[in-house]
């Protein structure tokens, strides 16, 4: 008898273990397709979201090249410059033409006189400032 129940309890124990895998690997498994469901739904946004942003980013580039283009149709149709840019200014090879055309050098000279008294002594931003001030205020165009 004492087999009997020894063999009884080995299969009792030998059940709920079964029992218990079986439990177990059905939970894994249930766990695992929601996991997939979800880690599947999750991929999909962000699919979606790097779609989404690429049309963004190919909206982006289309309308910089637009930009781009205008400005290079607005450059294009400016004047040609007589002033080289920077400090200090200086004349480009046509604004030396036209300032020699309209004799700029000897018309200049009793104003730049008078104007180097005002200032002389003065710090260099100062006869900044007084520059800007006299060609916006006491020049006639």
């Amino acid at each position: 008898m004492n087999s009997a129940l020894g063999l009884t309890l080995q299969i009792a124990t030998l059940v709920v273990l079964v029992g218990g895998l079986v439990s177990a690997y059905l939970a894994l498994r249930r766990s695992k397709k929601g996991k997939i469901k979800v880690e599947n739904e999750w991929r999909g946004e962000v699919d979606s979201d790097r779609k989404q942003f690429r049309e963004f980013m190919a909206e982006v580039r289309k309308d910089l090249r637009e930009i781009r283009e205008e400005m290079v149709d607005i450059l294009r149709r400016l004047p040609p410059r007589f002033v080289v840019p920077g400090s200090p200014l200086s004349l480009t090879d046509l604004g030396r033409d036209v300032a020699d055309e309209m004799s700029a050098s000897t018309s200049a000279i009793q104003p730049a006189e008078l104007f180097k008294q005002e200032v002389e002594g003065r710090e260099d931003y100062e006869i900044q400032d007084s520059c800007i001030d006299y060609t916006n205020n006491q020049l006639s165009v």
